[in-house]
């Protein structure tokens, strides 16, 4: 993921060397393929981004997005093209996916996706709302919804 948002290659090593240095970096796991920065580091380093450049934000979530899509985690990458404001990005990845979320019963909503404001009107919200129903009525006629005009 790094590569992905700083459109470099050796973030590997910058990884490994900045935790070598303990710097405020932990390892998520034995391989050394996860990590995170000590929370309150990352809290300062997410200030300063908004102070100095945060015209970037927003690419950066995309970019996010489009590497948890590359990956397989679409609902990740949902939730991070919401957060860099792409909403046709996070429309369309949830067309593309609302029939395996259905099928797998997931928790699509744990992250507010589905109810998310900025999905309000999407064919996929309505579509993924009715399936999910516990009234059958509205399974049934989940394809022929519209989504409300305005």
């Amino acid at each position: 993921m790094c590569d992905a948002l700083t459109l470099e290659s050796d973030s590997r090593e910058t990884l490994l060397a900045l935790e070598r240095a303990n710097l405020f970096l932990i390892p998520l796991d034995a391989h050394r393929e996860w990590y995170r920065y000590h929370h309150l580091f990352a809290d300062f380093l997410r200030q300063r981004l908004h102070e100095t450049l945060p015209e970037i934000t927003p690419e950066l979530f995309v970019r996010a997005s489009q590497w948890y899509e590359d990956q397989g985690r679409v609902d990740e990458a949902i939730e991070h093209a919401l957060a860099g404001n792409d909403v046709t990005r996070a429309a369309r990845l949830l067309d593309e996916n609302v029939q395996t979320f259905i099928l797998s019963n997931a928790e699509v909503n744990k992250v507010g996706i589905v109810s998310h404001p900025r999905l309000a009107g999407q064919r996929s919200v309505y579509t993924f709302g009715a399936k999910m129903s516990p009234f059958p009525i509205y399974r049934r006629s989940a394809m022929p919804w519209r989504a409300p005009q305005g």
